[in-house]
């Protein structure tokens, strides 16, 4: 269990981390346990379907966590266009993600502290909006956290006693150190969201009424375990807009808009990234593909319609 602190806690987030950080240092046994042998079966499943992956290009589904962060991505999820398949070869790194996962979720149980109940992978139905054609109509949540707070004065400071919601979602993300050191520094207030992070938890939150609580972005380091574990509270008005944002990118005809760029008044006309790096859409001038699934797809309708020129 979490010690107590010298300081009381005065964030969620360094309480939460504080959670996790203890489960790994102190490992309840018998959690730890229970947890991977039910993550074994998971495991076993992925690498059977190793056996029949097919390379061939095909289109995505509309499903939380397909970055519905971009107008762009959703127009080319609706007209069913193809993308290629993640590679054979860096699928056992996906492997990695469902191990660490399942760390995180013990390592936090381990710890919780009395006044603080974890529930792990609840299956739910997509709100009553959600695309109904080429989609997924459930999801899974990573965490649905629970709190007591009479139980927790001897933990949290008054302000946050007073402040914190009963009930709030967490999600969590493995990472490589690049990603990682985003999820630290990123500006998700204003607007940052290059990897779909808040649309996803804005889509899960509503489905849990919990979008006025704020939500849990939980990033876990797979790169270094010198800083293994990163903690955001996101606010409950960047929840509500983004739940709103995601609604407008997914229904109707959806037409293509690149969201990450925009003009650059006063220059030679060229576009420029907005809100990602190149990283995230790809160099249009080097024709560099990104992480995005549908760069290379934007960067040719871009030059098609002279969205670039």
């Amino acid at each position: 269990m979490l010690n107590l602190p010298d300081d009381k806690f005065t964030t969620l987030e360094d309480f939460i981390g504080a959670i996790i950080a203890a489960g790994k240092e102190r490992p309840n046994t018998e959690i730890f346990e229970e947890t991977f042998r039910d993550l074994s079966d998971e495991l076993l499943q992925s690498i059977r379907a190793d056996a029949s992956f097919s390379a061939e290009p095909r289109p995505r589904m509309y499903r939380p966590s397909a970055n519905l962060s971009c107008q762009g991505i959703s127009h080319f999820i609706q007209e069913l266009i193809p993308v290629d398949p993640i590679p054979a070869a860096t699928r056992p790194v996906l492997r990695m993600g469902h191990t660490l996962h399942a760390e995180t979720y013990a390592a936090f149980k381990s710890a919780c502290p009395e006044g603080v109940r974890a529930v792990i992978e609840i299956g739910i139905d997509l709100p009553a909006w959600w695309p109904k054609e080429n989609s997924r109509s459930t999801g899974t949540i990573d965490m649905v956290l629970y709190f007591e707070k009479e139980l927790l004065t001897d933990y949290l400071s008054e302000e946050l006693l007073d402040t914190m919601p009963l009930k709030i979602i967490a999600d969590v993300k493995s990472t490589s150190f690049f990603g990682f050191k985003k999820m630290k520094t990123q500006d998700y207030e204003t607007g940052g969201n290059d990897f779909g992070y808040i649309s996803q938890l804005a889509i899960y939150s509503e489905v849990e009424n919990t979008l006025e609580a704020g939500a849990l972005l939980i990033g876990v380091n797979r790169n270094s375990p010198q800083d293994p574990v990163c903690v955001r509270f996101i606010s409950p008005e960047r929840l509500l807009d983004e739940a709103a944002k995601v609604k407008k990118r997914t229904q109707g005809d959806v037409l293509w808009k690149p969201e990450k760029f925009e003009d650059t008044p006063g220059q030679t006309g060229v576009r420029v990234i907005k809100k990602a790096s190149d990283f995230v859409c790809g160099n249009w001038a080097t024709d560099k593909e990104g992480y995005c699934p549908y760069s290379k797809q934007c960067m040719e309708k871009r030059k098609l319609t002279g969205y670039n020129a």
